[in-house]
């Protein structure tokens, strides 16, 4: 596969082990803003539910204090992600990041909050395991509703985040090294991936015909005498 785009991604260096020239993907980014709509994000867990920082992380984050969503699409599938802090990047792709952030980064007492065992002292919403668990399961829920996003695009990758604070956009053929997608595909099987992918859309398998049982027989050399002995004549 020969990749044509004025940007790097990290799966680009496989090229350099040879290409199959006829096929070629254009790599041409388009954003879109679609606000504060939902359609990519109808699950219980939503971005007002924000993470106001525990005592233990004021100072340790020093900017995002709520959870940025990301919706990443390839090759016909979805793939959620949280990130729960920018000050450093916290990307989870599932609950087990999102647990090991909480055991790093927590106290014992916080941990408890998380947990849902103890209650958090302040009128404030926080962060709470049961709801990013309900994000991650709501949105695998979704994969068949997110392909008409690859369809109507033609398309084998978009980018789509929210957060509190700014609209939400989406990007069509977007940059997959930013959001961290090599912990889920390593660079070979990312351009692997693409290339089955994006061959199909350019040559779909033909739809086979539907024959019925006459013309089956007919196909064959056999008539309507072929399974049962013809009439004598008196």
């Amino acid at each position: 596969m020969r990749i044509v785009s004025k940007q790097r991604d990290y799966y680009d260096c496989v090229q350099a082990q040879g290409q199959d020239r006829s096929i070629v993907y254009i790599r041409d980014p388009k954003e879109f803003n679609f606000g504060s709509s939902r359609f990519l994000y109808d699950s219980r867990y939503d971005s007002h539910v924000g993470i106001w920082p525990f005592p233990s992380l004021r100072g340790s984050f020093a900017s995002n204090t709520d959870p940025i969503q990301y919706i990443i699409g390839f090759c016909g599938k979805i793939y959620p992600v949280l990130v729960l802090s920018d000050s450093p990047d916290i990307f989870c792709f599932s609950i087990a990041d999102a647990d090991a952030f909480v055991e790093k980064y927590f106290t014992d007492q916080e941990k408890e909050i998380y947990k849902g065992k103890l209650q958090w002292k302040h009128n404030a919403k926080i962060l709470i395991r049961k709801n990013l668990v309900s994000y991650f399961e709501e949105c695998n829920k979704k994969q068949e509703a997110f392909k008409k996003l690859f369809e109507d695009h033609s398309c084998p990758i978009f980018v789509a985040s929210r957060s509190k604070w700014s609209d939400g956009k989406i990007t069509y053929n977007g940059l997959l090294r930013p959001v961290q997608f090599m912990r889920v595909f390593d660079p070979y099987s990312a351009f692997q991936e693409l290339a089955m992918y994006i061959s199909n859309i350019a040559q779909p398998e033909k739809v086979m015909p539907v024959i019925d049982d006459e013309m089956k027989i007919q196909a064959h050399g056999f008539d309507k005498f072929s399974f049962r002995k013809p009439k004598k004549n008196n």
